[in-house]
């Protein structure tokens, strides 16, 4: 590990370039069509441990507690050394050492917290840990967490090339689709035809980045593979003037607020949809009973919205998008089941470490590809 380590160290920029030689050469050789791209985020646990963090409320009763400690530690070293108790201790030197070290780790943590957090105040049950202040709480079963990175993969449906690799700086998914079709981009020099994606990257951003670079987004608005049933952005129709909108038999909605990202809130009464002959496949009326406020994107997003729905729905959609699991997980699979672990600490080392990993996974497929090829050549 040791070694390893010093390597990445060393060597993380000529790592970072071996990535993408290889992606390269994998095309080279036809393994990466960019035709369809998969991609998907793992866990990976952290070189740490959940015993080794604290949350933000315990920081501060523990500097406190620890600094009233010092604060009579070197009153009772002060006598001593005074001749006040009759010698020296050479105990107490050491006991103060251990505290102002601890109180060293506590205020590193709590100061990468308040910088995490910036303007916001920092919530007391926010958790840091003292070994890696990059790993990211993430929630498992039950009420149990572990500290990790989430590890992203583009991987190209062909040979299962991973042609983009890279950490996400959030447990959840939804935020790291459009650095990776950057990279793939910039790995490739071309974005693929289609991309795939789990419900975990929905979003009206991730939509409109696939559609940016030309591609065809195919990203599941369900769990799983199951696609909703008509909702809201589906059923209301746009009114004369921008921003306005219909419900299904004609009503205008009630408009509350417009945000500078284009959302715009509409608050409607419980009397709203009162007597109307489509209340059992409103939208509107099932929301209704949980809140009286909802939000629409904004056109563009709506339509993005609606087409990727559609595409979903239809037979050739469902087939495609089917694919995603044959493309992406069995490589996730491969890497953990080697039984990989990160042994490094710090955003940038596990970055190097993760496209490494990649980096060999990579390899392993063009080996096999040359070697079957070879063995087609010499039984010809």
């Amino acid at each position: 590990a040791r070694t390893f380590q010093r390597l990445i160290v060393r060597h993380s920029s000529r790592l970072d370039a071996l990535f993408v030689q290889v992606v390269r050469l994998g095309q080279e050789m036809g393994l990466a069509k960019l035709g369809k791209i998969a991609l998907d985020g793992s866990r990976f646990k952290a070189n740490t441990s959940k015993h080794k963090a604290m949350s933000s409320g315990r920081m501060d009763q523990a500097m406190g507690h620890i600094r009233e400690e010092l604060a009579k530690l070197k009153e009772e070293l002060q006598r001593v050394n005074a001749g006040e108790d009759g010698g020296a201790d050479s105990v107490l030197p050491e006991e103060i050492s251990r505290r102002e070290q601890r109180l060293a780790k506590i205020m590193a943590a709590k100061a990468r917290l308040t910088k995490d957090y910036g303007e916001q105040s920092v919530p007391e049950n926010a958790q840091k840990s003292f070994a890696d202040h990059d790993a990211l709480p993430m929630a498992k079963k039950g009420d149990a967490f572990i500290y990790g990175y989430n590890c992203q993969a583009a991987v190209d449906e062909y040979s299962q090339i991973i042609v983009a690799a890279d950490l996400h700086d959030n447990p959840q998914d939804s935020r790291a689709l459009p650095a990776m079709l950057d990279q793939t981009k910039a790995n490739c020099g071309t974005n693929a035809d289609e991309v795939l994606a789990d419900a975990g990257y929905q979003s009206d951003i991730n939509l409109e980045a696939i559609e940016a670079g030309g591609s065809t987004p195919y990203v599941a608005a369900g769990r799983g593979e199951k696609v909703m049933e008509s909702g809201l952005i589906e059923q209301i129709t746009p009114g004369e003037s921008p921003g306005e909108y219909k419900c299904l038999v004609g009503k205008l909605l009630p408009l509350r607020s417009k945000q500078s990202d284009g959302i715009t809130v509409f608050e409607v009464a419980e009397n709203f949809c009162q007597d109307c002959l489509f209340q059992s496949d409103c939208a509107i009326f099932k929301r209704l009973k949980k809140s009286k406020k909802f939000q629409i994107p904004s056109e563009s997003h709506r339509l993005a919205r609606i087409a990727n729905l559609s595409r979903l729905r239809s037979p050739s959609g469902k087939a495609i998008y089917r694919r995603r699991k044959a493309i992406v997980e069995p490589v996730f699979g491969n890497i953990k089941n080697k039984g990989l672990k990160i042994f490094v600490r710090g955003r940038t080392k596990v970055r190097t470490w993760w496209r490494m990993v990649c980096t060999a996974h990579n390899i392993e497929k063009i080996v096999r590809a040359t070697a079957a090829g070879a063995a087609t050549y010499a039984s010809a």
